[in-house]
């Protein structure tokens, strides 16, 4: 990531994506990513460009089918 853009590199040609503004990476995992802008957790997803809202909070990981979102001292697991 550099700034608001955020290049996926794998087995084909690079692809860029634009983030919102003040997006900070959080975790990556196959074709998702999940970022923080603002006191928004997102979700992009790689291969469609789909960028979508998956709850307030401040910080994220993916773990399989899955996303821990950290609101304060709340922990929330959600499905993907």
């Amino acid at each position: 990531q550099r700034g608001r853009t955020l290049e996926a590199r794998g087995p084909g040609p690079a692809r860029t994506f634009t983030l919102r503004s003040g997006a900070r990476l959080l975790d990556a995992l196959g074709s998702r990513v999940v970022y923080y802008a603002g006191r928004d957790v997102r979700l992009l997803n790689l291969t469609t460009g789909a960028d979508r809202l998956l709850a307030r909070g401040s910080t994220a990981a993916l773990e399989g089918p899955r996303a821990a979102l950290a609101n304060g001292r709340i922990v929330t697991l959600l499905g993907l």
